[in-house]
């Protein structure tokens, strides 16, 4: 009897203290399980912040070579166009001439291509990357004697000052692209300052081209009518009068002599301008920089800024140079050091990006125009140089 007593209560005690045993092993693991877990959400939550950050940067560096490869593709097709005045685009070889009144030193067409270069630039120069870098506004006439800022130079064959509305951010250059409109009219007749020809788009205060494949002669449109000088320019025009005494024009012209034109080559374009040049909105030092561009206005003068690509932070030209006439660049230079602008034949343009947001941990160097460039402190902007040569096409063809 005891006995069995005594099995009875060791058979009901076994599985107790088997399962209370089952229950300590059970938080044991859990807590240890727990950890592991911890850990592996650290390290996956590490993961994921570093490529998080991987794909941000690359991302940003992409968005930075697309925008790149957009401005210089921009660029391009207006320096394709350089010196394009008609007549298989052979300006280099043709007699240049003026009648639209004008002092700027800076309404030059003839040159095709011409550029101003921002003091202590040149290649392997450093340049102070700031933030908040302050706005230059180039300066103007002074006195007679046309001088650019002491923060500009130009080529030693004419010192020549920018428009008031060129205000850059200082270091940066400036490139003035002159060229023509597609739109060309087939000039017929001349009679004193009118001009007849087949259909072309003008208005009141345009700057045309006259071309007969021996002379150019830039003039301003006075108005679009053969007789009482009073029709308006409709775009659909078949007369143009260059006038001297045309009222309500600026800078107006002065007087014409068409008589040595050759009909039977003569022709009429539309000039068209672009400037570009890198600044601030407003000229706000607290902005952000951008790339610019501006076109050319009826008085002869730099249209209103558009801008062309965000965060841009600088932009410097070199310009190659042929001097033995083969047609290939002997040397690239500055502006400063061209001897001839009719002997450009590329263009060697690099440009300084950065991106829209802060994103780096720490200021980062970058290369950019032959030098290492040291960001100042706290500045964790992405940064990144592209550059890129461009070949001028009509400057070409006028070897």
């Amino acid at each position: 009897m005891k006995a069995s007593i005594s099995n009875k209560y060791t058979v009901r005690a076994y599985p107790a203290y088997n399962a209370h045993k089952q229950q300590g092993m059970t938080l044991i693991e859990l807590m240890i399980g727990s950890l592991i877990g911890i850990f592996l959400l650290i390290g996956v939550y590490n993961i994921y912040i570093s490529g998080k950050k991987t794909m941000t940067y690359q991302k940003e560096r992409s968005n930075l070579q697309n925008e790149a490869q957009f401005a210089f593709s921009f660029i391009a097709e207006k320096l394709q166009q350089a010196s394009d005045f008609g007549c298989s685009n052979i300006s280099g070889k043709l007699t240049s001439s003026s009648l639209v009144n004008t002092e700027s030193k800076t309404f030059r067409p003839w040159r095709g291509i011409e550029g101003w270069e921002a003091s202590s630039t040149g290649i392997g120069t450093p340049i102070t990357l700031n933030e908040k870098a302050s706005v230059l506004t180039v300066s103007t006439q002074s006195n007679n004697n046309y001088q650019l800022s002491s923060n500009w130079t130009t080529s030693t064959q004419e010192v020549a000052a920018l428009d008031t509305s060129v205000k850059s951010v200082r270091n940066s250059d400036i490139l003035k692209i002159w060229y023509t409109d597609t739109n060309v009219g087939k000039i017929t007749a001349t009679s004193g300052d009118d001009i007849t020809l087949s259909t072309v788009d003008v208005k009141k205060g345009d700057i045309v081209v006259l071309n007969d494949c021996e002379t150019i002669i830039m003039a301003q449109v006075c108005a679009c009518d053969a007789d009482d000088l009073t029709t308006p320019c409709s775009g659909t025009d078949t007369h143009i009068n260059i006038s001297n005494t045309c009222s309500g024009l600026s800078p107006g012209n002065k007087a014409a002599n068409l008589n040595k034109l050759n009909l039977s080559t003569a022709e009429a374009r539309k000039l068209k301008q672009a400037i570009f040049y890198v600044s601030k909105q407003s000229s706000n030092a607290n902005n952000a920089p951008n790339l610019y561009w501006k076109e050319l206005n009826q008085d002869a003068s730099s249209g209103t800024a558009k801008p062309l690509l965000e965060n841009v932070e600088n932009i410097q030209f070199l310009y190659g140079e042929d001097t033995d006439n083969d047609a290939s660049p002997n040397y690239y230079v500055s502006a400063d050091a061209v001897t001839h602008w009719n002997d450009i034949v590329s263009l060697k343009i690099n440009l300084l990006l950065r991106s829209y947001q802060k994103i780096l941990s720490t200021e980062t160097a970058v290369m950019f125009n032959g030098v290492s460039l040291t960001p100042p402190s706290g500045d964790h902007y992405m940064r990144y140089s592209f550059s890129t040569t461009i070949a001028l096409r009509n400057q070409l063809l006028a070897k």
